[in-house]
């Protein structure tokens, strides 16, 4: 009897955790997508070398590539470099409360070669409790402020414009 509780608490935990990822992508005239981390795992990982702007160290992070993941939800990344696209932002918040807003063509390469990544792992270990499971990575900026942890949302957004 012990033995088959046991069973159910290790099945039940690793079902639990399997699923701890959520992440929503939605917005402005895409399709709305929730992904767990089993759907995160078929992206392909790409490392980068960046200065965390808190701490001034630098570090190795491992994770999805933000502009792969806009653009296979549907975000109208590329095309012309005037007009309706440079309108569009991207907010991404988290399950504390924390958001930040990048413009959509930050993510396109002909306009930006940063590469920005949603990262799953610092240095070769999984983010820590207070910065994941993903956390968005701006490599260059001299402010954290915009480096949003527990990222849990994604959304495509038409600002208000200016009055």
């Amino acid at each position: 009897m012990l033995t088959r509780l046991l069973v159910c608490l290790i099945l039940t935990a690793s079902v639990v955790s399997a699923d701890a990822v959520r992440l929503k992508i939605h917005g402005h005239g895409i399709k709305t997508a929730e992904l767990t981390e089993s759907d995160l795992q078929r992206f392909p990982r790409l490392k980068i070398t960046a200065v965390d702007p808190q701490t001034q160290q630098k570090h190795a992070y491992q994770g999805i590539s933000l502009r792969e993941l806009l653009l296979l939800h549907g975000m109208p990344i590329g095309g012309s470099r005037r007009g309706d696209g440079l309108q569009l932002a991207v907010r991404f918040s988290a399950s504390d409360g924390q958001a930040a807003v990048f413009a959509l063509k930050e993510f396109d390469a002909a306009f930006s070669k940063r590469t920005l990544i949603l990262a799953e792992s610092i240095d070769g270990q999984p983010l820590p409790a207070n910065h994941g499971p993903l956390q968005l990575i701006a490599p260059g900026e001299t402010s954290d402020a915009r480096w949003v942890s527990s990222v849990n949302d994604i959304e495509l957004i038409v600002p208000d414009p200016a009055p």
